[in-house]
């Protein structure tokens, strides 16, 4: 048997062998022996392929290659025959089986099947073999690589396109995408899309083969910040490789392409296919294939992201709706954008916090429904009254309430509203407490306390559940105000009281804190109420 064979960048060599069976492959070992080495080539398996002259025919029979055995274009499954016209491709090397012309079989002629293996096939143009499984996976003329290969592209393409009509998550989405890859550019040897994170870092999020990956990080980011797509061939050998990255050298890379996924003025990733065996491995259609493929994928993720932003939205919004009244919901919302991205400062923003006094004795004495409704009883009371002016109801926790007036946006009167609000509230409580003496229920009382300061207000919680709230010193500072109000009483900070004190009437309140050698105790003010003076202000509600 004479195998001639050409590896990538050698000559073509000659192979001779007495046998009718030639083992094909690389490295040899005791045990696991080979005929033809084909050990420069590291597309080859160990055990490749095997070629058999068996009845004056030659066949061919992959031995489970890793890479496969390709014929005429085509990665073959079963034993296939060979003409003196078959292109045979076993990893990158390419090789020809010398041969005349074999004579008609006598088990065949027109009309007759041709046998391979034990599969039946029908014969096509000049004695090239097309089996029924063929026909689903290319054309018929398989004589043109050129057509062959335009094929699978195509295929590759609308499969592609297909899959992204499913129900696909952007995780499974980088999965789908490199194995597309694999069939639409069968020069790729390696490849990877990359996809940014909310920070704009580019990770990694799939690709093949699996373990270490050969993707240059400066090729990537030309493609994602020039919005350039490109091939990119190795230089000769004895050519300088200053301008090469390091990776491409470590990777031994011949050439690659890489894509930005891009999408109008928007960059979503890149994808990116290489070769390390030859230089010319990518041709200007494998280009425009994968600028095609980028396209959809961009358009995925574009569709995808709108989607998550608008179900995030509703959610917010119906979270919203349940925490404040629609006018505050839609003002948070109109923030919401630069808010979910962590946050922002609020300096300054009033504190309000109200809470039940000796609830803890007063309800062990009652049922739970009638605690609960005691406790609605009050909210409703105060809710409105808040809404009033101008602030929001940041939480509710069991019997205490906690208020914020100057957020979501700036206030300049939030000091006097609270202190207002505040009063109402103690006013409200005096009514609902009349209207429970005469249902024989039992009365109670509530302490208030005021402070003012910074605050970081923003969204917290999960992606199912996510609250507007503010959190910070100036919050715990009012509870403390708030722990220092007896039954009735309103107490307010020296910062509040900077701002409200033409507005109120006051007595100075030292407030014990628990570790007041450590701590300090606190210096508040007492309101007794309005001064008389008082008239019609900006600051009464709204």
């Amino acid at each position: 048997m004479i195998i001639h064979y050409t590896l990538p960048h050698h000559p073509p060599k000659t192979f001779k062998s007495e046998s009718d069976i030639v083992i094909i492959g690389r490295h040899p070992r005791p045990g696991r022996p080979i005929d033809l080495d084909l050990s420069p080539d590291s597309y080859v398996s160990k055990r490749h392929a095997r070629i058999r002259h068996e009845n004056g025919e030659y066949w061919v029979e992959d031995l489970g290659s890793g890479n496969g055995t390709w014929v005429n274009g085509r990665k073959i499954t079963e034993k296939t025959r060979l003409t003196p016209k078959t292109r045979l491709r076993i990893g990158w090397t390419s090789i020809e089986v010398e041969m005349e012309a074999a004579p008609p079989r006598p088990d065949t002629g027109p009309g007759k099947p041709a046998i391979s293996g034990d599969k039946e096939e029908s014969r096509g143009p000049e004695g090239v073999i097309v089996t029924e499984a063929d026909r689903e996976q290319g054309p018929d003329d398989s004589r043109d690589m050129t057509v062959t290969q335009a094929w699978r592209q195509l295929k590759a393409l609308n499969d592609f396109s297909r899959a992204l009509e499913t129900d696909t998550t952007l995780d499974a989405l980088g999965q789908i995408l490199v194995k597309q890859l694999q069939m639409a550019i069968p020069n790729a040897q390696r490849g990877a899309v990359l996809l940014p994170d909310e920070q704009g870092e580019l990770l990694l999020k799939a690709h093949w083969p699996q373990g270490d990956h050969s993707v240059s990080m400066t090729w990537v980011r030309r493609a994602f910040t020039k919005r350039e797509a490109f091939i990119w061939s190795a230089a000769p050998s004895d050519a300088s490789t200053h301008d090469t990255p390091h990776s491409a050298i470590y990777y031994d890379v011949q050439s690659a392409i890489y894509v930005p996924l891009l999408l109008g003025g928007d960059v979503f990733g890149v994808i990116y296919v290489d070769n390390y065996c030859a230089r010319d491995a990518f041709s200007s259609i494998d280009l425009e294939m994968l600028k095609a493929m980028a396209g959809q994928v961009a358009m995925f993720i574009r569709d995808h992201v709108l989607r998550k932003d608008l179900q995030r939205e509703e959610l917010l919004r119906s979270n919203l709706l349940r925490q404040f009244s629609p006018k505050i919901a839609e003002q948070i919302l109109d923030k919401a954008a630069r808010l979910q991205r962590g946050g922002e400062r609020a300096d300054p923003v009033t504190i309000l916090v109200s809470d039940v006094r000796s609830f803890t004795a007063l309800s062990a004495k009652m049922d739970p429904d009638e605690v609960v409704r005691m406790l609605n009883e009050m909210f409703d009371a105060f809710v409105p009254i808040i809404s009033e002016y101008g602030g929001i109801v940041d939480k509710f926790v069991g019997d205490s309430l906690l208020a914020v007036f100057g957020s979501p946006e700036p206030d300049s009167h939030q000091w006097e509203k609270a202190v207002r609000a505040a009063l109402e509230m103690q006013r409200a409580m005096r009514m609902l407490g009349e209207g429970r003496k005469v249902r024989r229920l039992p009365v109670f009382q509530v302490g208030i306390g005021i402070h003012t300061g910074e605050a970081i207000h923003g969204f917290i919680g999960s992606a199912e559940r996510v609250e507007f709230t503010v959190i910070g010193d100036t919050v715990n500072r009012a509870a403390r105000y708030c722990d220092g109000a007896s039954p009735k009483e309103i107490v307010i900070s020296q910062p509040v009281y900077e701002h409200v004190y033409r507005l109120v009437e006051v007595e100075p309140k030292t407030i014990r804190t628990k570790h007041p050698e450590t701590e300090g105790n606190l210096e508040g003010f007492l309101v007794k109420g309005l001064k008389k003076e008082d008239g019609p202000s900006g600051a009464r509600r709204g």
